[in-house]
């Protein structure tokens, strides 16, 4: 009836908003993270593989890693992709689509210890400024490379949890998975205010 479907638009609507300042905000924070001096700054590669490389044969995983991850910890261990904060940034991001795509448990175990290393892996030769701390004029030192990686890598962090806690709210609340989804009113009446799943 009209009511209902009255309802059913103004709860789109609000929902409608909430998943634009939502995404909003997911988006500012890596726009933030993506403008950081750090981003570009190279990480250790020769360690993140040989940890990756331990853990996979620690865990007997290392044939269930997906030949494209494989493809990779090959090109940076031998120096042809470089690691930087952003390019780590978007090896997690590959990572985590990969693992959530997968059915296969040992695939999602291999991968995991991947993404362990890479969270691990430090920044390559971080060139600090004044390592004896002796007093400077104001402005007259530098910021240190790893402060700088540091920020970049607590940025991407910053906006990958924003994105995590909004994509488990989704999961948890059908009807706001719906609207994410691009749900019509009336279905969406029919499903969430007068059907079975009405809350």
């Amino acid at each position: 009836d009209g009511a209902a479907m009255r309802a059913g638009s103004a709860a789109v609507n609000s929902l409608d908003s909430t998943v634009a300042r939502e995404q909003a905000n997911i988006d500012r924070l890596y726009s933030a993270a993506r403008d950081t001096s750090g981003r570009s700054l190279p990480l250790e590669g020769g360690t993140f593989t040989r940890r990756a490389s331990e853990l996979l044969d620690q865990a007997m995983a290392g044939g269930a890693l997906p030949k494209d991850v494989q493809n990779r910890l090959n090109a940076i261990a031998a120096g042809e992709y470089p690691l930087t904060v952003e390019s780590a940034e978007d090896l997690k991001r590959v990572i985590g689509r990969l693992q959530r795509s997968s059915s296969d448990g040992t695939a999602r175990h291999a991968l995991g210890l991947v993404r362990q290393a890479l969270d691990d892996t430090p920044l390559q030769n971080a060139k600090t400024w004044n390592p004896e701390n002796l007093p400077a004029m104001p402005g007259a030192v530098p910021p240190s490379t790893a402060a700088a990686g540091e920020q970049s890598i607590a940025a991407f962090n910053e906006a990958r949890s924003a994105n995590r806690a909004w994509m488990q709210r989704i999961e948890g609340n059908p009807a706001l998975r719906a609207v994410v989804d691009g749900v019509e009113p009336d279905k969406f009446v029919e499903r969430f205010v007068v059907g079975g799943q009405a809350t």
